[in-house]
C-alpha cells in the first residue's frame, strides 16, 4: 500500500468513528487529550520539582540536626540567612554620618530653589535596636514641580531616606506658590 492510498484509508477510518461517536465522544476525546497533555506537561514536573524540595528540606534537617547549620543546641539560623540579615543592615549608614545627610537633604531645598523654614529633628534610637531613625519635619514654600523635583533628589542622594509624609496647602488657585509640610526619616545603622 502506497502513502497517498494509506493517507485515503486512515481519512475514511476517522470520518466513520467520528460519525459513529458523535460529537458527545469526540468532545470526550478532547479532553482525555487535554487531561493527558496537562499531566504530562504540569502534574508531573511539579511532582519533580516538590521532590527535589522535600529532599532539601531533608538533607537542611539533617545538617541541623547534626549542628553544621545552627550553633550551639542548633537553634541558629542558617549561615545564608545570617548573612543576608548582616547585608540588609550594613546598607545603612553610621550614625556617626547622619551631619553629612542632613546637608544633602539642605543641598537639594537650596538647589530646587525651595525656601526652607526652621523645621523639627529628633532622633529616635530605642535600646538595642540595631537601626536608628531620624525624622526631620520640614516646613516648605515653593510651587508644586519644586517640590517633586526636590523630593526625587533627597531619595536619590540620600538612599537611607523615606518620605514619611507629605501635606501641601494653596491658598488659592492662581497662586503658584504653595506652603507644604514634609516628615522624612533617615535610616541609620551603628545604634546599638
Amino acid at each position: 500500500m502506497d502513502a497517498r492510498a494509506l493517507s485515503v484509508h486512515a481519512s475514511w477510518w476517522l470520518r466513520r468513528e467520528a460519525s459513529r461517536l458523535g460529537w458527545r465522544g469526540i468532545a470526550g476525546i478532547v479532553l482525555l487529550a487535554l487531561a493527558a497533555g496537562l499531566v504530562l506537561f504540569a502534574a508531573v514536573p511539579a511532582e519533580r520539582e516538590a521532590e527535589e524540595r522535600r529532599a532539601e528540606v531533608a538533607k537542611l534537617r539533617t545538617e541541623l540536626r547534626s549542628g553544621a547549620v545552627g550553633g550551639a543546641g542548633g537553634t541558629a539560623a542558617p549561615p545564608s540567612k545570617l548573612v543576608q540579615l548582616e547585608t540588609y543592615y550594613a546598607f545603612f549608614p553610621d550614625v556617626s554620618t547622619l551631619p553629612d545627610w542632613l546637608g544633602q537633604v539642605h543641598l537639594a531645598a537650596a538647589r530646587h530653589g525651595l525656601a526652607l523654614d526652621s523645621g523639627q529633628y529628633q532622633l529616635q534610637h530605642p535600646a538595642g535596636a540595631r537601626l536608628a531613625r531620624y525624622e526631620l519635619d520640614l516646613p516648605l514654600r515653593g510651587t508644586y514641580p519644586q517640590l517633586r523635583a526636590f523630593l526625587a533628589d533627597v531619595l536619590t542622594k540620600v538612599p537611607a531616606a523615606s518620605i514619611e509624609d507629605v501635606l501641601v496647602r494653596r491658598e488659592s488657585v492662581a497662586n503658584r506658590e504653595m506652603e507644604a509640610r514634609v516628615r522624612l526619616a533617615i535610616h541609620l545603622g551603628g545604634a546599638q
